[in-house]
């Protein structure tokens, strides 16, 4: 069996045990006991549980962003030292100056989640704070990148900077959460014409920098 193949078995195997139970209750040794495989096929691909989750997230998501958006306007990394291969998982699209659009990314986001919300649901949650700091991990950085870029040059101190992208981590985490707990507005929300706020972070953080532009303070001793 191919490699990859093997990781999709895996995977497929894990969501349907996640659906069943969480992820906290997720035992790997019963995956591996299910599948007929040995530990070290297992840990070749996924080196945990949240490695696990976390792939399924983000394969899912990187083929509904590949599919949406041209290649230059894709955010993409490397998973992990297993798998090189570089999955898309924000956006960077430029609408003006130090303007960006991220409205295609929100959607592409609550649509993957809406896919499997049952799986989801067992993922985005208070009860599974290691999964959401893993999650904020991949994407405090190009929040970071949006600052900046929104910034064009003009000064931000570091604190400032680490606040206002810690924020957007926290605004993107929420609209998941809140997105799976109101799936039945779920139509309402994912038409642009109805919620016209898919850009909401972005927009917010330009007029803010705007509007509040930063000087230098130097602190006395």
């Amino acid at each position: 069996m191919a490699k990859r193949d093997t990781r999709q078995l895996i995977a497929d195997a894990f969501v349907a045990e996640v659906r069943e139970t969480s992820l906290s209750r997720v035992r790997i040794a019963d995956l591996i006991e299910q599948l007929g495989i040995n530990r070290n096929t297992y840990y070749y691909h996924f080196s945990s549980k949240h490695e696990t989750a976390l792939w399924v997230f983000r394969h899912a998501l990187a083929q509904r962003l590949s599919q949406a958006l041209p290649a230059d306007q894709l955010v993409s990394a490397p998973f992990s030292k297993r798998i090189s291969q570089p999955l898309p998982y924000y956006t960077h699209v430029e609408i003006g100056a130090r303007t960006l659009d991220a409205s295609v990314f929100t959607k592409m986001l609550l649509a993957c989640v809406r896919d499997d919300a049952d799986f989801y649901r067992k993922l985005f949650t208070i009860r599974e704070p290691e999964f959401l700091e893993t999650v904020g991990r991949l994407y405090y950085p190009p929040l970071v990148e949006d600052v900046k870029f929104i910034l064009d040059g003009r000064y931000m101190p570091p604190e400032t900077l680490h606040m206002v992208a810690s924020l957007g981590v926290r605004h993107l985490l929420s609209s998941i959460e809140f997105f799976l707990q109101n799936l039945r507005m779920a139509d309402e929300l994912l038409d642009e014409r109805v919620n016209p706020f898919g850009n909401a972070l972005q927009e917010s953080l330009c007029e803010l920098i705007q509007a509040h532009p930063i000087n230098r303070y130097v602190k006395r001793a």
